[in-house]
């Protein structure tokens, strides 16, 4: 897992930091106006899938972190290796569509107060 830089948003199909030129990489972001404010934080429980199409096997990781003051965004930057998507019998890319899910399992807002 990695936390994305400010041009990167959601999807970046060129892939990003670790990724970049070989996988997609997937991230979520909060947006401007859900920003956290002092002694706020936000928790995301998410899985995200890239869904196979020919229902051989999704491929998935679960996102679990904090966002706060300083963190806006999180998630992977090796998600579905173009190698994997270039592969026809592996069944994520298939008449140049990707599929991806994405569940908010848990959501949440808390105020603490520094020690």
């Amino acid at each position: 897992m990695s936390s994305p830089s400010q041009e990167e948003n959601g999807i970046n199909s060129s892939g990003s930091g670790s990724g970049s030129g070989k996988a997609v990489s997937l991230f979520f972001h909060l947006l401007a106006n859900q920003r956290t404010g002092a002694y706020e934080a936000v928790y995301v429980l998410a899985k995200f899938q890239v869904l196979n199409q020919l229902k051989l096997g999704n491929i998935q990781m679960e996102l679990e972190n904090w966002y706060g003051i300083t963190s806006f965004g999180w998630g992977f930057s090796e998600f579905v290796s173009f190698d994997d998507l270039r592969d026809s019998s592996k069944g994520f890319l298939v008449d140049d569509t990707l599929m991806v899910q994405v569940e908010l399992e848990a959501i949440s807002t808390t105020k603490y107060f520094p020690s």
